[in-house]
């Protein structure tokens, strides 16, 4: 197992990449590095402090919150906005009943941690983890760990009065959605351009961790499984792609995963206008470099890959596994889709109404779909 040097922020352990790919008709298995959206930034994203982090435009002309956009119907919270706590490893959590909340599972807390939220102080009484069958290549069954770990909190504590509403198999939901997506991530750092000397910017590094609070939009490219290291640990992620200004594809905040941005949300909104949680952030793409040496590449956000070095660009590894040229491609931002039915069968044992889910049928991924 090949680790970069980039670390997530509340552990001691290095992010991994494992270089390869297994596909097959049911599955598409990529390898990348556990992280999370890289961007600019400016204060005042809420009333309760933090960022704006976007990845394109003037930081200036940008809304003071998510729900000056008019994004949602869920009152007072917009898409998912001042619906996060913090964690004791300073980590996002998002409650999603009266006693109960998510965060990812690569960073995982332990009873006794905490949860700040609403001014109060919530502590992890137990962790529930997810597991899901996949169909694997030749005919194999694999049986992965979701990134998604579900915390209950003591029966001392009072209860969450307020949290997101999940999305469901039921929920439709295809290529091209909008998504808000928030972080609490690394700051925008050097530009990436098309020569070490200069040139043309495609993209932008990962800067300073400074672990505010940040918000950017994006498009759902594609729902597949991804392997965060081993086949034990499959989930199922959406997949959505950097895009340029102007791109049509494009999003007005175009966001992008970077690191420490893990155990932040994404939200969707449903077809009937409702914003829910659909997804926890898991991993990136990248790093990124002007040559083949992996010590002087950097984690980064790039819109334009071509004449690039990179392990890994569009969610796709390089045919030899190591550091190679690709001629096009834009870096990709992988996040646990709660979702997926067998995630969502154990998710509706601690939402306060649970409803029936509707198994999704046929393969599990959706198409990637190339902008």
């Amino acid at each position: 197992m090949q680790k970069n040097t980039f670390k997530s922020k509340s552990s001691n352990a290095s992010l991994f990449r494992l270089p390869g790919l297994i596909a097959s008709a049911a599955l598409s298995m990529t390898f990348v590095a556990p992280a999370m959206a890289v961007v600019q930034s400016s204060v005042g994203f809420t009333e309760n402090g933090g960022r704006r982090v976007i990845s394109l435009g003037n930081s200036a002309t940008l809304p003071s919150t998510i729900d000056a956009l008019n994004r949602g119907v869920n009152t007072g919270n917009g898409a998912g906005e001042n619906l996060f706590g913090l964690t004791s490893n300073g980590l996002l959590g998002w409650p999603i009943g009266p006693r109960a909340f998510l965060g990812v599972r690569h960073d995982q807390l332990s009873p006794g941690s905490t949860l700040s939220f609403d001014n109060q102080t919530f502590t992890v009484a137990s962790v529930t983890n997810m597991t899901g069958t996949f169909a694997g290549p030749n005919n194999t069954t694999i049986v992965g760990n979701s990134d998604i770990a579900i915390y209950t909190i003591n029966a001392n504590d009072p209860s969450f009065t307020r949290f997101s509403p999940l999305f469901t198999p039921s929920d439709n939901f295809s290529p091209g959605r909008e998504l808000v997506v928030y972080g609490r991530g690394t700051s925008r750092g050097n530009a990436i351009t098309a020569l070490a000397s200069g040139g043309n910017t495609r993209g932008w590094a990962s800067g300073e961790d400074d672990r505010q609070i940040s918000w950017g939009t994006n498009r759902l490219e594609s729902i597949r499984a991804i392997s965060l290291g081993s086949l034990e640990n499959t989930t199922v992620a959406l997949t959505y792609n950097f895009s340029p200004e102007g791109d049509p594809d494009g999003t007005l905040f175009e966001g992008g995963l970077t690191a420490s941005d893990s155990s932040g949300a994404v939200f969707a909104r449903t077809s009937t206008g409702e914003w829910k949680l659909a997804a926890l952030n898991s991993a990136v793409d990248g790093p990124v470099g002007h040559t083949a040496d992996q010590s002087l590449a950097q984690q980064a956000v790039v819109f334009d890959a071509s004449g690039l070095f990179a392990g890994i660009i569009d969610g796709l590894p390089a045919n030899n596994g190591s550091y190679a040229l690709r001629t096009s491609g834009r870096t990709s931002s992988f996040s646990t889709f709660v979702g997926f039915p067998e995630y969502a069968n154990v998710l509706q044992n601690f939402v306060p109404e649970p409803t029936t889910l509707t198994l999704l049928c046929g393969v599990i991924v959706l198409g990637l779909r190339r902008r």
